[in-house]
């Protein structure tokens, strides 16, 4: 849909009709009238309008919406768009039209849609630059409820990249807005957030505090996911200061997630790992055979993104077996899908096994086949980390000569980067 003043729907009107300003104008407005409103150097009043609407035979409705009416219709199509780059391309004209037309809330209301575009899209370096954009959107925005949007999205970003510190702070401020707006159901969310940003930073104190206050509002949550998760992270907590309230935390996470088995396995996944850092190794393990089970199997790339997850969990608390077991399991979809990304990981975590289990010569083979196929499509900094990795092996295999090698490619690409 394109975009058009009222002065530019009259003159395209007037000319595709193949009327003269004089046509138009008869003896009711002025010619030099008629054509500074075309020109947007001057408004039409109401008669003037609803008199061209019938000359041209138009809707005086078209006519008068402005643009910033025609803008509000645009972003409600744009989100049905399901091509994620047709959409973030649209998606950024108008963005630049709303900013350049200083349609403030438009313009915000494009750059939330097109932040998380970007995030969906997976396309990092563009979020990454869009931050400081988005911003300034933000501080200019006139709408209600834009902080609660702002705070909302830099949150959840935040957290999906790991800066937890960041994460808490924008979670706070959520909370806090969320208070002023008298919205329970965010505020909720921002406690329950807040507090798994401090787990996974290890701060427990801190979290067992921000829980609390999620104690006292997660009853009058309405029912659906963010209450499921409010009731993950209690459950959590439960297992590190009262284990005895885990398992009925832990059914209403289940509950409130209803038909969702994603988001039930990687709650089970959560736990798990929780498990593992309060020493009950063979609950924890339990806990991710079952997560695997559950999670459901229609979309490859998320099934072998989680699977790898539960794998390198299994590693990194030595349960062997079943890791190794599962790494074979996840090298065979990643073959079988031709997923590099995937295979790669499965090749590095089947070395990490190997080695575990002193079987030092296979361990070799799969740590250059990670290190072969990460070469394939991997970024200067992860091969340089994988150099990093690969060069640590074969010092801790006495290969001193190897070490120093691939060290050195690690020491160059780094150099490089």
């Amino acid at each position: 849909m394109e975009i058009l003043s009222t002065g530019e729907k009259i003159r395209r009107a007037r000319i595709m009709k193949g009327y003269t300003l004089k046509d138009v104008c008869k003896d009711r407005i002025s010619v030099s009238k008629l054509s500074c409103i075309e020109k947007g150097k001057m408004p039409a009043k109401s008669w003037e309008l609803d008199f061209i609407a019938k000359e041209l035979d138009i809707s005086l409705d078209y006519l008068s919406q402005s643009e910033e009416e025609q803008l509000e219709a645009v972003i409600r199509d744009l989100g049905a768009i399901k091509d994620i780059n047709k959409r973030i391309e649209k998606l950024e004209a108008n963005l630049l039209y709303a900013e350049e037309n200083d349609l403030k809330g438009c313009a915000f209301k494009l750059g939330h849609m097109l932040f998380n575009s970007y995030i969906k899209g997976g396309n990092m370096d563009m979020t990454q630059q869009m931050i400081p954009r988005y911003y300034e959107l933000w501080k200019k925005s006139c709408l209600k409820e834009a902080d609660l949007v702002f705070c909302r999205d830099m949150a959840a970003f935040l957290f999906s990249a790991g800066e937890y510190g960041q994460a808490a702070g924008y979670y706070r401020s959520l909370g806090n807005v969320s208070k002023k707006h008298r919205r329970i159901d965010t505020m909720a969310h921002a406690f329950s957030c807040e507090a798994a940003c401090h787990l996974k930073l290890g701060k427990y104190e801190q979290a067992c505090d921000t829980a609390a206050n999620l104690k006292d509002i997660v009853v009058r949550m309405k029912p659906g996911h963010e209450k499921a998760e409010a009731y993950k992270t209690l459950a959590m907590l439960s297992l590190r200061n009262a284990a005895e309230k885990f398992p009925a935390y832990e059914e209403k996470a289940y509950e409130f997630y209803d038909e969702n088995a994603e988001s039930k396995a990687e709650a089970m996944y959560e736990f798990a790992s929780t498990m593992f850092d309060v020493s009950m190794k063979e609950e924890a393990a339990a806990y991710v055979e079952d997560a695997l089970r559950m999670y459901p199997s229609k979309s490859h790339q998320n099934r072998a993104d989680f699977m790898l997850k539960c794998i390198e969990e299994l590693v990194e608390n030595d349960v062997h077996e079943p890791a190794r077991k599962k790494c074979d399991d996840a090298l065979n979809l990643a073959i079988k899908h031709g997923s590099l990304k995937h295979l790669e990981k499965a090749y590095y975590l089947k070395a990490k096994v190997l080695e575990s289990e002193g079987d030092n010569r296979n361990a070799e083979i799969y740590y250059n086949l990670s290190l072969d196929t990460l070469k394939k499509f991997g970024t200067r900094s992860e091969l340089q980390r994988k150099y990093m990795q690969v060069g640590e092996m074969y010092h801790r295999l006495g290969n001193t000569q190897e070490a120093l090698k691939h060290l050195d490619y690690a020491i160059k690409m780094e150099k490089r980067i």
